[in-house]
C-alpha cells in the first residue's frame, strides 16, 4: 500500500538541527515600513504597532522596497463615499448635457460638453462669461456679473439675477421671468436704445431734440440730457416714427 506523504509547510529537515521553520518570522516596529528597508526577503511581514497595520514586502528593485498594505487601521480601498463595489467594480457614469466621462487605462476623464443644461438653478459667486450663450430653464444667478461675450443669455422661465452686471453679446431674455441686477444697473450704453416696456412703448435718452433723428414706438419716452428748459427735458413719440412732442416739465 502506498505511503502517504504529510505536507510539511512549516518545518525544513537537515543540518544543524534535526528541524527547522521556513516561516519568516514578522517584524515588530513602532513605525510603518519604508521604501529604504530593502534588506529582507520577499513576502516578509511587517506589523506597525502603533498605527496597528501590517504590511508585506512584495518588490525590491532600483534600491527601493515596495511593502503593500495587508490590512489593519489603513486597508486596501474597498469603498468610495460609502459605495461598494459590484464585482469589483465602481461605475463612474456622466449625465447627458452636464458631464460627461472617459475611461482610458487607469484615468477617469470628466468633462463638461460644448452645451450644458442645469436641471435647476447656476449660480457663481463671481462672474459666469460664455463666449455663446446662456440658458437655463429656471434662474441663473451670478454675485457679481453675468457676462455673454456673442450670445444671449437665456432663463425660459426663471429669472437672470445678479448684483452686479448682466452682459449679453447679442441679448438678455428672461421668457417668464424677470432680468434682475440687485446692486448695478442695467445698461444701454448706444445712442436711441433703451428699456422697452411690456406694450412696446420704450424709454430711452439721448442730447438734443430727438424729432426727426429718433425713432421709436409711439408713447415712447425721451430724456434730453442736454435739455435745460421746461419744454426741452423730456418728449413722447406720437406716431412710432421720428415726431415727439414736448412734455413740459417743472422749472
Amino acid at each position: 500500500m502506498p505511503q502517504k506523504l504529510r505536507p510539511q509547510a512549516e518545518s525544513l529537515y537537515g543540518f544543524p538541527q534535526p528541524t527547522q521553520s521556513n516561516l519568516l518570522a514578522p517584524i515588530i516596529s513602532r513605525r510603518a515600513p519604508a521604501a529604504s528597508d530593502t534588506g529582507y526577503s520577499l513576502g516578509q511581514e511587517w506589523i506597525d504597532k502603533v498605527a496597528g497595520n501590517a504590511y508585506q514586502l512584495v518588490q525590491v528593485a532600483a534600491g527601493s522596497a515596495t511593502w503593500a498594505v495587508l490590512g489593519g487601521v489603513t486597508s486596501a480601498l474597498n469603498t468610495i463615499n460609502s459605495l461598494s463595489p459590484t464585482a469589483g467594480n465602481i461605475n463612474i457614469v456622466g449625465t447627458a448635457n452636464q458631464i460627461s466621462v472617459a475611461n482610458a487605462s487607469s484615468t477617469v476623464t470628466l468633462s463638461l460638453p460644448s452645451a450644458i443644461t442645469t436641471p435647476g438653478s447656476l449660480t457663481t459667486t463671481t462672474t459666469l462669461a460664455a463666449g455663446t450663450s446662456f440658458s437655463a430653464a429656471t434662474t441663473i444667478t451670478a454675485g457679481t456679473g453675468i457676462t455673454s461675450t456673442t450670445g444671449n443669455i437665456a432663463a425660459s422661465s426663471g429669472n437672470v439675477s445678479a448684483s452686479g452686471t448682466v452682459t449679453g453679446g447679442t441679448g438678455v431674455t428672461a421668457t417668464t421671468g424677470n432680468v434682475t441686477s440687485s446692486a448695478g444697473d442695467l445698461v444701454a450704453s448706444t445712442a436711441a436704445k433703451g428699456v422697452v416696456l411690456g406694450g412696446g412703448a420704450k424709454v430711452v435718452c439721448g442730447t438734443g431734440d430727438p424729432n426727426g433723428s429718433v425713432t421709436a414706438p409711439q408713447g415712447s419716452l425721451y430724456l434730453n440730457l442736454t435739455g435745460n428748459s421746461t419744454s426741452t427735458r423730456a418728449f413722447i413719440n406720437s406716431d412710432s416714427g421720428t415726431t415727439w412732442v414736448a412734455v413740459t416739465t417743472a422749472s
